[in-house]
C-alpha cells in the first residue's frame, strides 16, 4: 500500500478559467447611428491552487482525490446595448470564480481486459459569466448572475474481448447543474434551483471498434453512439437544444508488407442524419436555430514514400 501526495504552486498569468489572471483592457463600439463609445479600464487578480492526493490501494486499484479552484479575468462588454432598451448591458462584467471537489478511483479486473473508472465531483461556480437576454435589446449581452452549483458522476468501462482486435469503450457524465440564487433576466424572475443553460444532464459516447492483422493487411472498423441529452439555451429562454442521438462508422485498410500502397479510410459521419438543434435562439423579430453536421461521407487515401 502506498500513499502520495502532491501540492500545485500557484500560477501567475494572463488568460482562461483556471489561471491567475490580470486583465486591463479598452474597447470602443461604434453604432450607425448612433455612435457609442465604451473607454474602460478594468484590472483583476486571481489564483488557481490545486491539490491532488492518490493512494494505490492494490495493485489494480488506485483512488484519488482532488481540489482545485478555476479564475477567468472579467472584461468589457463585447455587445452594445440597443438604444432605448429598457434594460442597458453593462459597460463591463466581472471575474468569475470556481472550486472543484473530485472523488474517483480507477480499477483494472479480468487479467487487466476490463477497466471501470467512476468519478464524482461538485463544483462551486461564483458570480458565472452568462449571455443575459432582457427586455428591448436586439442581442443578448454578456453579465454575471449570482451563482450556480455543479453535481454529478462520470463512468467509463473499458473491455477487451477474447476475440482478438475485438473492444468496447462505454463512457457516461451525469450533470446536475442549477443556480443558487434568485435572477431577474427578461422582464422574468428566474427562481433559485433552475437548470443552467446550455448544460445537458446526460452525455453518453460507446464505441465498438475491431483492430487486427490479416495476411499482409492491416483491417479496421469501428462503430460510435453518441447521446446529449436537451438543455435550454438561455436564463429566461424556454428554447431546447441537444437532445439527440448520432452514429459515426468507420473502416480502414492498410497494408504491412508494400508500405507505398496508400492507406484507405472510409468515414460516415452522423450515419443516420439526424437533425441535432446545437443552437437555437428565439425572439419576437426572428428565429436562429443551428444544427449540427447533417451526414458526411469521407475517403481518405495517404501513403509513405
Amino acid at each position: 500500500m502506498t500513499l502520495h501526495c502532491c501540492l500545485y504552486k500557484f500560477q501567475r498569468v494572463v488568460g482562461p478559467l483556471g489561471h491567475v489572471g490580470k486583465s486591463a483592457t479598452q474597447a470602443t463600439i461604434a453604432i450607425d447611428p448612433p455612435e457609442h463609445t465604451l473607454n474602460q479600464a478594468l484590472s483583476e487578480h486571481g489564483f488557481s491552487p490545486k491539490a491532488s492526493l492518490l493512494w494505490h490501494a492494490t495493485d489494480h486499484i488506485i483512488g484519488y482525490g482532488a481540489i482545485s479552484r478555476g479564475f477567468r479575468v472579467g472584461g468589457i462588454q463585447p455587445y452594445f446595448s440597443t438604444p432605448g432598451a429598457p434594460t442597458p448591458a453593462p459597460d463591463t462584467f466581472k471575474s468569475d470564480t470556481i472550486w472543484n471537489y473530485e472523488l474517483g478511483a480507477r480499477t483494472d479486473w479480468l487479467d487487466n481486459t476490463l477497466r471501470f473508472d467512476l468519478t464524482g465531483f461538485y463544483e462551486k461556480w461564483k458570480d458565472p459569466q452568462t449571455l443575459v437576454f432582457a427586455p428591448g435589446q436586439l442581442l443578448p449581452y454578456l453579465d454575471n448572475v449570482g451563482g450556480v452549483t455543479s453535481q454529478g458522476a462520470e463512468a467509463s468501462v473499458q473491455y477487451l474481448f477474447p476475440l482478438k482486435g475485438l473492444s468496447l469503450s462505454v463512457s457516461a457524465a451525469y450533470t446536475h447543474a442549477v443556480t443558487t440564487q434568485p435572477l431577474v433576466a427578461n422582464g422574468q424572475v428566474i427562481p433559485a434551483g433552475s437548470a443552467w443553460p446550455l448544460s445537458p444532464e446526460w452525455q453518453t459516447a460507446t464505441v465498438l471498434s475491431y483492430l487486427r492483422d490479416v495476411g499482409q493487411w492491416n483491417l479496421g472498423a469501428s462503430v460510435t453512439h453518441s447521446f446529449i441529452s436537451k438543455a435550454i439555451y438561455g436564463l429566461s429562454q424556454p428554447d431546447q437544444v441537444f437532445g439527440y442521438h448520432q452514429w459515426d462508422v468507420q473502416f480502414s485498410l492498410a497494408s504491412l508488407s508494400a508500405h507505398w500502397l496508400p492507406e484507405l479510410t472510409l468515414t460516415i459521419n452522423n450515419a443516420s442524419n439526424v437533425r441535432g438543434i446545437s443552437n437555437a435562439f428565439h425572439d419576437v423579430t426572428y428565429d436562429d436555430v443551428t444544427y449540427i453536421q447533417p451526414r458526411a461521407i469521407s475517403l481518405r487515401l495517404s501513403g509513405k514514400f
